[in-house]
C-alpha cells in the first residue's frame, strides 16, 4: 500500500502504482494487480467486456467476461439497441448479473429480447456500468 492510498488518495495512489507497474518485477506485478482494484470499480469496462449472444430460440442474453485476475460481484449492464443506421433506438433499464464471476469466466443476464435471426445481434451492444470487488 503506498502512503496516498493509506491517506484515501486513490487517484494519487493509483497513478504510483501504474508507474511501478511499468516494472517487469515481482513489485511492477503486484503494483499492477493492486492497480487493477483501484481502477476496476471506476472502470469497469476496461476489464470486463461485453457483448450480446442469442440461444437457440433467439432469446438474448447481455454478457460480461471478467478478464481481471480477481472475482467481481454486482456487475450491471444495460442492452443498446441501434438501427440499421447507427441510430440508438431502444435500450433495456440497468440489470444486474446476479452471482460473482471468477476470473476467466463469463456472467449472462437475460434481457427480455427475442430476436428471429442471429445476425440481428449486430444491432445491439452491451454496456458494463458498473462492477465491485467480490468480497
Amino acid at each position: 500500500m503506498t502512503i496516498a492510498e493509506g491517506r484515501g488518495e486513490t487517484s494519487l495512489a493509483l497513478q504510483h502504482y501504474q508507474l511501478a507497474a511499468s516494472s517487469d518485477s515481482e513489485i511492477g506485478k503486484e503494483a499492477a494487480g493492486r492497480a487493477m482494484r483501484i481502477d476496476l470499480p471506476r472502470n469497469p469496462a476496461r476489464y470486463l467486456p461485453s457483448g450480446p449472444l442469442a440461444d437457440n430460440t433467439g432469446m438474448v442474453y447481455a454478457a460480461v467476461q471478467n478478464n481481471s485476475s480477481v472475482q467481481v460481484g454486482r456487475v450491471q449492464v444495460r442492452m443498446l439497441q441501434y438501427d440499421n443506421r447507427g441510430r440508438l433506438v431502444d435500450q433495456t433499464r440497468s440489470m444486474l448479473i446476479t452471482g460473482g464471476i471468477a476470473p476467466g469466466k463469463r456472467g449472462t443476464v437475460a434481457t427480455g429480447i427475442r430476436i428471429q435471426d442471429q445476425a440481428a445481434l449486430q444491432f445491439f451492444r452491451v454496456v458494463v456500468e458498473g462492477a465491485e470487488l467480490a468480497k
